[in-house]
Parts: C-alpha cells; sequence; structure tokens
C-alpha cells in the first residue's frame, strides 16, 4: 500500500491527501465535491458573508491552498482585489492559475510564507473586509515543543488577522473539529505511539481552540487590546464527513491535519501504515461505514468529519 507516497515530499504527500481526496471532484459537476460535506456545510455561511462586503471588497486568503473557494465563491463576486499567503509553493502556483481564469478579480500579492513569518510587517497586507483561515489552523502551534503556548498562538494569530480589518471586516475562520474528527482521533493514536509529548500538546492546543474560539473567550481579549472597536463572534459546529473511495483513501486523508506538513523535507511514508491500522481497528470511534443514503457519495467509505465555523467581526 501507499507506494505512491514513497520518495516524495511533504507538500507532495499533502497535495495527494488534501486536493486529490478530501477536494475530489463529482465527475457530473465540477462544483461539487466528493471527498468530504465540509465544504457544502460552511459554503452558505460563507456566501452570506460575501453577499454583504462592500463594492470592490479586499479579501485575504491565508493559508489558502489551490485555491478552490475562488471557483466555488470568490468567482461570484463582480470584482474583488485578492491577496493570499500560501507555504506549499505547489498549491500556490495553482491558486494564481485559477485567479487568471477570472477576470473579475484582482491579485494584489501571492505570499509565498507562513502567517506567522507576516506577524511583524503589517505593511505587507491592509484594511481588509474579508480574512479568509479555512482549514490552516493546524499549523499554528509546535505541538512537538517543550515551550508550547497554544493560548498564545492563537491569541497572536487572531490578534494579528483582526487588526488588518476594516470597520465592519470579518474573519471568516473554519477548522476541523479535532477531538471528534477522524483525522483527530488518527493524530492521537499515532503521537501516541511515537511522541507523547506531542500527544500530550495536542490535548492543550485543542482546548485552547475550544475556549477561545468555540466559546468565543478570545473577544475580551481582542477588546481589551483594541479598545476602540468591539468584536462580534459567532461559532457553530457542523456535521461534516470524509468520502473515501477505500479504507486507504481515509488514512490518506489523515494526514491533512495536525499529521502533515508543507515544507519539502522528505515525507514518512509509514505514518500512513498506522493511520491505516487505526482506521480499520476503530470503525465504530469514528463512524465509519459504506455510505447507503441516495447521494453523489453511495458506496463510498464515510467517516466522521465535523468542523467548527467561527465568525470574528471588527465592530
Amino acid at each position: 500500500m501507499f507506494e505512491e507516497f514513497k520518495n516524495i515530499t511533504n507538500s507532495e504527500a499533502y497535495k495527494k491527501a488534501f486536493q486529490d481526496r478530501m477536494l475530489l471532484r463529482d465527475p457530473s459537476d465540477p462544483y461539487k465535491l466528493l471527498g468530504n460535506t465540509q465544504r457544502d456545510d460552511f459554503i452558505p455561511h460563507l456566501e452570506k458573508l460575501i453577499a454583504s462586503l462592500p463594492p470592490k471588497p479586499h479579501i485575504f486568503d491565508v493559508g489558502a491552498g489551490s485555491g478552490e473557494i475562488v471557483d466555488l465563491v470568490l468567482s461570484k463576486l463582480d470584482s474583488a482585489e485578492i491577496t493570499i499567503e500560501e507555504p506549499n509553493s505547489i498549491l500556490l502556483d495553482q491558486y494564481r492559475k485559477r485567479l487568471k481564469a477570472h477576470s473579475n478579480l484582482q491579485l494584489v500579492v501571492a505570499i509565498h510564507k507562513s502567517i506567522q513569518d507576516l506577524y511583524s510587517h503589517h505593511d505587507i497586507v491592509q484594511s481588509q473586509d474579508l480574512v479568509l483561515a479555512i482549514h490552516m489552523i493546524y499549523y499554528l502551534s509546535d505541538f512537538r515543543s517543550d515551550k508550547l503556548a497554544p493560548n498564545d498562538d492563537i491569541l497572536n494569530f487572531v490578534s494579528f488577522l483582526y487588526n488588518l480589518l476594516s470597520p465592519n471586516g470579518t474573519i471568516f475562520l473554519v477548522y476541523a473539529y479535532q477531538q471528534m474528527s477522524t483525522g483527530g482521533k488518527a493524530a492521537k493514536h499515532y503521537f501516541l505511539q511515537k511522541d507523547k509529548l506531542a500527544y500530550k500538546n495536542l490535548d492543550a492546543i485543542w482546548s485552547a481552540r475550544e475556549n477561545l474560539l468555540h466559546m468565543a473567550d478570545v473577544k475580551q481579549l481582542l477588546d481589551a487590546r483594541y479598545s476602540q472597536s468591539s468584536a462580534r463572534i459567532e461559532s457553530r459546529i457542523t456535521h461534516s464527513y470524509l468520502y473515501g473511495k477505500n479504507l486507504e483513501d481515509i488514512a490518506i486523508m489523515c494526514i491533512a491535519g495536525e499529521l502533515g506538513c508543507a515544507d519539502d523535507e522528505p515525507f514518512d511514508a509509514t505514518i500512513l501504515d498506522v493511520c491505516f491500522r487505526f482506521v480499520d481497528e476503530h470503525a465504530d470511534d469514528i463512524g465509519l461505514c459504506v455510505e447507503e443514503r441516495d447521494c453523489p457519495q453511495k458506496g463510498m467509505y464515510r467517516c466522521n468529519q465535523p468542523q467548527i465555523i467561527c465568525t470574528i467581526t471588527r465592530g
């Protein structure tokens, strides 16, 4: 198994997991995805935000990926100026190509760095009407560090983005509810065997996300730091799913979270062997089944991948 993951980089492996499987297209409708329902579950909320934007809005897409959100949502705008940040060079190039196909969307700058690298460069991106941070939060904290500070990591991240917002601008933040998701449980299973410190730290990181974002504790901290504005925060859980053609696909998609990286170091394919055994042996825990409902994924393997949608608006 997993021969295609041998002798490739972390960035290439992530692309195979995220773009080729999680974002697997429905051949009967190229704007629909077979690999997950997370997009279907958060897009209606994003579309409401898009509809309320001012003319020719400024949009900053953080951890932008390969730009699927352009085709699915942003292309519906009459016009917009887009700034993108993405450390994976493969995905960044694909995002650029997608934007070129939409004359109504103007690329301001494409930033090939991590978001943490921008914290001291407030002049790069200014006065944004909408900041997108969709399924990229997994790499803010170094969960292998013995000096972990997850509350500070999340607050610094949100504070940096919040400071970029124009009045009534919004951060649209989406991430897997890892305590209950297949990818999160697979990561905990892997690190329990391979790295006890990382295993312990993941609990601290996920707890910080729960309190600061889902429970909206970050509002008080933002209001204290930016006294001239008042943050409005809404958060909700969607009961989403991952779909794979086989169990190998489900195991591979587990690296599209804390088990994955976006660098050019060699990928360790043994991670997938551990994920496969986890998926195979913990079917009940992740809701693994064959989809029987009358839907495009009928006959595919399905597992739980709930997500949290959090919006933070600068009042």
